[in-house]
């Protein structure tokens, strides 16, 4: 901002009015309303000169030319205030684009966040299509970020069309691996509801249906397998993976965690045996 332009009156004026007063002599009415008007102008001039420097700054256009040593003329004065209109409707038009350009400028943010948002919907969605890990998905950083922008937005779009490239490409074997799942999931929950001794009660026939499907799952899983093992090697394709790992690998983790648990649970079943053998020994000993 430049500095304010401070207005004094003009020295011949100021001569002028002190001869006046120092003649003794009346000033005529006409003469005192000549004053009176000049000095009007001159104070219009000041206020006009300091909007005008104020907008000149803010809009860095050129100051209005007009001398400030003499008493403007009422065609001046005119043209001054027009000058100040034109500038306050370019600092008006300017200020409204601002506004309009920030809340643009902040719709297209939110539009982004929420088209980011709809992709990474579909990109868990392929991820669990895919049996992606954890380590997988943490892998694709841009996922865990908020700070949301076009670039961002763009990396979830090429991620979101890769993964459905690679889970077309393979489609086929997906979905044996899918029904290998359930169906291991569902023999595992048929092997649990038959530990509920509640279950012999039941006279609509579902123990037996249970029983058949369990035996007809346990049956199928290695026939599945082996199927889904022969489809992988003759892709020859070692960027097929489930949960991070080779098909098979993850079969067999998936049967060592099985197993293990048997055996704990064999072991906890042996142990309650042992401590009530060895509480009924105690009670036995204490009666005799």
């Amino acid at each position: 901002m430049s500095s304010k332009t401070f207005f004094v009156v003009p020295n011949h004026f100021r001569r002028r009015v002190a001869a006046l007063c120092s003649s003794g002599k009346k000033t005529s009415g006409p003469t005192l309303k000549m004053l009176k008007e000049k000095n009007q102008r001159m104070q219009a001039l000041k206020a006009l000169t300091e909007q005008d420097q104020d907008l000149c700054d803010l809009l860095c256009s050129q100051p209005f030319s007009i001398s400030d040593n003499s008493v403007p003329s009422l065609e001046q004065l005119e043209n001054f205030h027009q000058h100040i209109s034109c500038l306050t409707a370019e600092k008006t038009f300017i200020l409204i684009n601002k506004t309009e350009g920030q809340r643009l400028e902040e719709l297209k943010l939110k539009n982004m966040q929420n088209f980011t948002e709809a992709i990474r919907k579909e990109i868990a969605v392929l991820w669990d299509k895919c049996f992606y890990s954890a380590d997988q998905r943490q892998a694709f950083v841009p996922y865990y970020v908020d700070d949301f922008s076009e670039e961002l937005l763009s990396l979830h779009d090429a991620e979101n069309l890769r993964l459905k490239q690679y889970y077309e490409d393979h489609k086929e074997l997906f979905e044996g691996v899918h029904k290998w799942d359930e169906s291991w999931r569902l023999s595992l929950e048929l092997e649990e509801k038959a530990k509920d001794p509640s279950r012999f009660t039941n006279r609509g026939g579902n123990l037996l249906k249970e029983e058949k499907q369990w035996a007809d799952l346990v049956k199928g899983l290695p026939k599945l397998e082996k199927k889904l093992k022969a489809e992988i090697e003759q892709e020859q394709n070692k960027e097929f993976l489930v949960n991070g790992q080779k098909f098979m690998q993850f079969v067999t983790d998936q049967w060592e965690t099985y197993w293990q648990e048997k055996e704990r649970e064999k072991q906890e079943r042996g142990d309650k045996e042992c401590w009530g053998s060895f509480r009924t020994g105690l009670g036995t000993t204490a009666l005799d």
